[in-house]
């Protein structure tokens, strides 16, 4: 920490930068909870100077949990009054004591404290997704959400055309939660309508502790007349699609809405959007034709029409496209012939018959078998539509493809089955997400750790990096290189998987995989005490496109603003690209590629980067020999 202040001081600023990480992580490893909180606020200190008002917020926000946590109320208060404005929608809670809350599909997700649960929040994800009924998942959905949120009342706000109209509400002292009465949003005066405007315009959340003394709406008309305390305000978002609007209030206590509280709903919300998208596609299917064509066209999942004596009558372009079929495969085909035989007999009991009498078959799981006896695992939900008689008629499937998610959950419990440190298993991991989609990539993380290693070594000798590139920050790049791409999970497979060359719009939708990549990695640095790895995997993520000239993306830093470990990392990342086959280009050969290098120094790369790079070219010709696709 004092290092990371001196580096300040003497103008230093990408290594005070690291400094001030390393001294967080270290703090956080060994739990000196001061250490901590202080690391947090003069690391905000130092990126408010620079006007970087957002991480400094990340960072704010951090050292006031800490200090609530130490029980330093006084500097607490301090805090918020020094940095309100900073902070004005993020106060951490004051409440320092953990409360459950149980949610209706039985698991119990924690409101505030330490403890994380995941397992459970999954649980409710699974839940909301099994739900097509757009008016039960929105009694499903309003009900888990005011429950585990700390909230008296809340609304669903969707948009049709320019309208924002209500599509629910619910209180936590009633049980009857209203759906699709499409009430206007200016015609319901129950609601904090200025707030919910200001979210459909700017797409970003509000939480307020008390609404009448902070914040941008202490005027509202609204929270003047009701002195509304605890309102959060959340839109749903899903793939840049804007979905509708979480609208929260409790006015009974003040800052109700607690930062793990925060976190669940914004983990929640992905899912909610995702379910709320898919239901309102399943209600239009069931009033228009046109709808339901349109459905089967573009939906997500696969989409399957089964008649009652089992024959595939439609399908949506998305299974022809997984399982290699023509249409013409698929005349008077039977769906059994595409079940896996180990499991027909499930399918048998657990979908065909139970069907016969029940509506809808949710969360069953079973493989079925493409073109050149291709397997694939797959997750279903199946309804039966009727005849006019009640008897059973068509089944209409929803089926997701979970062949990767299954490969990819195999492979880290292989990894880390017997594994005393789970280290460097949970990184390669993580890594290997992107590699699933994109086959191009090969041993593409292999090579990169190992050209990392070997620049880092080589500036290591240098005077400018004594005492800063340790042996641990060594081995910590060598582990967090590989998580440069991770972003790229968030990019669609249209655009990640092309063959030919990017659009504009599609390159705009590219250049988001560092902000994807550096904002999950950030999510498990919280998560994950002392692992400083993480941290310098964070910075890769987010800045190995920058370009030492200012002109990379996606925030235009330039010169020793780059993290030098993102610097290291876009040269060696660079080098693997050309000097391997891709699709969409021929090898570069290593000749060619050090001219570019070359050219690039002072531009693209850090010079000192490229003189590493030269002093150990042979090595880096031995490491891709060695690592051939």
């Amino acid at each position: 920490m004092v290092e990371a202040e001196r580096l300040r001081v003497l103008g230093q600023d990408s290594q005070a930068s690291e400094y001030y990480d390393q001294a967080i992580s270290l703090a956080r490893e060994n739990k000196y909870l001061n250490d901590e909180a202080l690391a947090n606020e003069l690391a905000a200190r130092f990126y408010l100077n620079k006007d970087r008002k957002k991480i400094a917020a990340a960072y704010m926000q951090d050292a006031r949990y800490c200090y609530l946590q130490w029980g330093a109320i006084a500097k607490v208060s301090s805090l918020d009054e020094v940095y309100r404005k900073l902070l004005p929608a993020e106060q951490v809670s004051k409440q320092t004591a953990p409360t459950p809350s149980t949610v209706s599909v039985g698991s119990t997700i924690m409101a505030s404290g330490a403890e994380f649960d995941l397992a459970s929040i999954m649980k409710v994800s699974q839940a909301m997704s099994s739900e097509i009924v757009l008016g039960n998942l929105l009694k499903k959905m309003m009900k888990i959400v005011i429950e585990n949120a700390g909230a008296q009342f809340g609304y669903l706000i969707m948009k049709s055309g320019d309208k924002l109209l209500i599509e629910a509400e619910g209180a936590l002292d009633s049980t009857n939660i209203t759906v699709l009465q499409s009430v206007p949003l200016d015609e319901c005066h129950k609601i904090a309508s200025g707030i919910v405007h200001y979210v459909d315009r700017t797409r970003e959340y509000v939480v307020l502790e008390n609404a009448l003394e902070e914040g941008h709406f202490t005027h509202d008309p609204y929270v003047v007349q009701c002195k509304a305390k605890s309102i959060l305000c959340l839109p749903l978002i899903h793939k840049s699609n804007f979905i509708g609007i979480l609208y929260l209030e409790n006015n009974a206590i003040e800052g109700a809405f607690t930062l793990e509280r925060l976190k669940i709903l914004r983990l929640l919300s992905s899912q909610i959007a995702i379910s709320l998208e898919n239901a309102n596609l399943f209600a239009d299917l069931e009033y228009s034709e046109t709808r339901y064509r349109e459905l089967y066209e573009n939906i997500i999942d696969i989409v399957l029409l089964v008649s009652s004596e089992g024959i595939i009558s439609m399908a949506n372009p998305l299974f022809y496209s997984i399982f290699r079929l023509h249409r013409e495969d698929t005349r008077a085909m039977s769906f059994k012939k595409l079940v896996h035989p180990e499991d027909m007999a499930m399918i048998e009991e657990q979908l065909l018959v139970k069907l016969s009498t029940a509506d809808v078959i949710k969360d069953l799981q079973f493989r079925m078998v493409g073109l050149n006896n291709e397997v694939f695992d797959v997750e279903c939900n199946a309804k039966c539509i009727r005849n006019n008689n009640g008897s059973s008629g068509s089944i209409q499937m929803v089926v997701r493809d979970v062949t990767d998610r299954k490969r990819l959950e195999k492979d880290l419990f292989d990894s880390l089955k017997d594994a005393q440190n789970a280290k460097k298993g949970t990184i390669l991991g993580l890594a290997k997400l992107a590699e699933y989609r994109d086959k191009d990539t090969g041993s593409h993380l292999e090579r990169i750790r190992e050209y990392a290693r070997v620049i880092t070594e080589e500036l290591s000798t240098n005077t400018e990096y004594k005492g800063y590139i340790s042996r641990r920050y060594t081995e910590d790049i060598y582990l967090s290189s590989i998580l440069h791409d991770i972003g790229k999970v968030g990019i669609p497979d249209s655009i990640l998987l092309k063959n030919g060359k990017l659009t504009g719009s599609e390159y705009d939708v590219m250049k988001r995989h560092p902000i994807y990549g550096g904002d999950a990695l950030s999510a498990v640095e919280s998560q994950v005490a002392g692992e400083s790895f993480i941290a310098l995997g964070k910075k890769i993520a987010y800045y190995h496109h920058e370009k030492w000239n200012g002109t990379g993306y996606p925030y235009g830093l330039k010169g020793e603003d780059i993290p030098l470990s993102a610097r290291i990392v876009a040269l060696v990342d660079v080098y693997d690209a050309l000097t391997s086959k891709r699709s969409y280009k021929n090898v570069f050969s290593h000749e060619r590629v050090k001219k570019i290098i070359f050219e690039g120094k002072g531009k693209h790369f850090a010079p000192d980067v490229v003189n590493a790079f030269f002093a150990n070219e042979n090595r880096f010709l031995a490491i891709m020999e060695a690592l051939l696709d």
